[in-house]
């Protein structure tokens, strides 16, 4: 699993390289907060020089055995991410975005996303793709619907998508 992970990586990075540069002036850099299946949850960095890009996302979570929870926000993330109850899990995505057309201010495109969460008992892995529209304002906001495998490694499972993220441009 950990080599099919690494080597999406390194595809996506070598044709990263290869990219030709946008006739559109856009942020290249982008961080900002990410929330997707497929392209991970949390904070997220994003690199976009040219028609091809690449997305990262991290999330590391560590509750306190002693903590109350006064706002019930494990309760309402239960119904997005499987280890939510659990009192630590890591979440880690890794996209390929690719232009398809481009505006001054809005990219359509395509996405491939690989996600992995892993607390102590088990790791779900999460693949799929599909399209999207990216607003490229200082303050960008990204939409993606498509269709994805989730938890390929133990019980596989299929169906539609969407992502959602907020970026900040510099």
């Amino acid at each position: 699993m950990k080599k099919h992970f690494l080597l999406v990586a390194l595809c996506i990075f070598t044709l990263q390289t290869r990219s030709q540069n946008s006739s559109t002036d856009y942020y290249k850099h982008r961080v900002g907060l990410n929330f997707g299946g497929v392209t991970g949850l949390g904070p997220s960095y994003r690199y976009w020089p040219g028609k091809l890009g690449v997305q990262l996302s991290f999330l590391p979570i560590k509750i306190s055995d002693d903590w109350q929870d006064p706002l019930h926000v494990v309760d309402f993330f239960q119904a997005f991410i499987p280890f939510a109850e659990s009192q630590k899990f890591i979440s880690v995505g890794l996209g390929g975005l690719l232009s398809v057309k481009e505006k001054p201010k809005y990219r359509l495109l395509t996405y491939l996303g690989n996600h992995i969460l892993i607390n102590e008992d088990k790791s779900i892995y999460n693949l799929g793709g599909g399209f999207g529209i990216a607003f490229e304002y200082r303050v960008g906001f990204s939409l993606l619907l498509g269709y994805a495998g989730y938890d390929l490694t133990d019980n596989p499972v299929s169906f539609p998508t969407a992502e959602i993220g907020i970026h900040v441009g510099f």
